[in-house]
């Protein structure tokens, strides 16, 4: 059994509503089930109740953007064994150290392409 099969529950955290219904319908037809949360403050609502097997997060968001979010994430004791892919268009260097310095398992540039978010996924699961 394939491990999309499994049923796992993914987070996923942007402010653009047309890329999270994409994600969601894309990772809903690959076999997973999707959260969805429109900022990092309803994520962290949404990561206390249902502590997802995954966490895709953008970084560049109103209110809280994916940084804080990891920030805050960072004193739940379950969300250290979390795998957390950041996704962003704002791929330079300072944003890929920051990331992995607020414990990202993962990057991912946007634009992606559908195949490289399942390989993260896959990767990081």
């Amino acid at each position: 059994m394939d491990k999309a099969r499994k049923k796992r529950l993914i987070l996923a955290i942007d402010d653009e509503e047309d890329v999270l219904l994409t994600i969601k319908d894309f990772l809903h037809d690959e076999g997973f089930d999707v959260l969805t949360a429109a900022d990092g403050a309803e994520g962290l609502e949404l990561y206390t109740k249902h502590h997802p097997d995954l966490i895709l997060v953008d970084l560049m968001m109103p209110k809280m953007g994916g940084f804080e979010f990891m920030q805050r994430l960072n004193f739940h004791p379950a969300f250290k064994k979390t795998p957390t892919i950041m996704l962003t268009a704002h791929g330079q260097t300072d944003n890929i150290f920051a990331a992995q310095n607020c414990r990202a398992t993962d990057f991912l540039i946007k634009p992606f392409n559908f195949s490289d978010l399942l390989d993260v996924i896959y990767r990081n699961t």
